[in-house]
């Protein structure tokens, strides 16, 4: 136990490692150049990392032809890369594009599956302000107000409670130090705003940010000025 911990803690402190899993955080397959490439590394030397994240089962493989695409295996292993974040890739800012990711970032980002940083936490801080969730330390419960919210906008809460995964749960957000919600709901909320492009992709990263769209009709439909002002105001530029 004492060794696969060591090697964990290895690789996640490795700035090229860090910077692959990094990628692979947006939950999508690549391949091993687009990962060596985030890494600014050789293809040899990204297919060795590789082999380290396969050994501690973090990857699936998928062979088309002769090409091999990668991704996170699951979103245990996307939760622990997220916390040691800090640690590994944030710590020192090198150069002006690094301060910009991290920036993107801070403001917005996919945690795997589901919505993290300021953006995040805002919407998850007004769910609960509305009583669509009950918080206790970090137990979280869906009320029946919440249920009739999101079943509004299309969402079947019993269609996410029967899918062979936790279907609500809080993360700590890394960045914010407060909770996120994560689980089968917390994806629902993030493929809604993705799908209706309330939010889209900053580039081919894994950041986010609000569209005009998105804020339009949060405040319309929602009635959610107030996760448009508490994100802006905190919003790091």
């Amino acid at each position: 136990m004492n060794i696969k911990i060591n090697e964990v803690a290895g690789i996640l402190a490795d700035k090229s490692c860090s910077s692959m899993l990094m990628l692979l955080m947006d939950g999508k397959f690549h391949t091993v150049t687009e990962l060596a490439k985030t890494a600014n590394i050789k293809n040899h030397t990204a297919t060795y990392h590789i082999k380290k994240f396969i050994k501690l089962e973090w990857l699936e493989m998928y062979v088309q032809g002769r090409y091999h695409y990668y991704r996170l295996n699951n979103k245990s292993v996307a939760e622990l890369i997220e916390q040691w974040m800090p640690i590994s890739q944030f710590q020192t800012v090198r150069s002006l594009n690094t301060n910009i990711e991290n920036k993107i970032l801070f403001n917005g980002r996919f945690c795997y599956d589901h919505l993290a940083g300021k953006l995040g936490v805002e919407i998850t801080k007004w769910y609960v302000k509305n009583e669509f969730f009950k918080i206790s330390e970090s137990e979280i419960e869906i009320t029946d107000k919440g249920i009739n919210f999101f079943e509004k906008f299309g969402i079947d809460i019993n269609d996410l409670r029967k899918l062979k995964r936790n279907f609500c749960k809080v993360c700590l957000d890394w960045s914010e130090r407060e909770y996120h919600i994560a689980g089968s709901i917390g994806k629902a909320t993030a493929e809604f705003l993705l799908n209706n492009k309330w939010i889209e992709r900053h580039g081919k990263s894994r950041g986010i940010r609000l569209t005009e769209l998105g804020e339009k009709q949060m405040r319309e439909l929602w009635d959610g000025g107030e996760i448009i002002e508490n994100y802006k105001s905190k919003m790091i530029i």
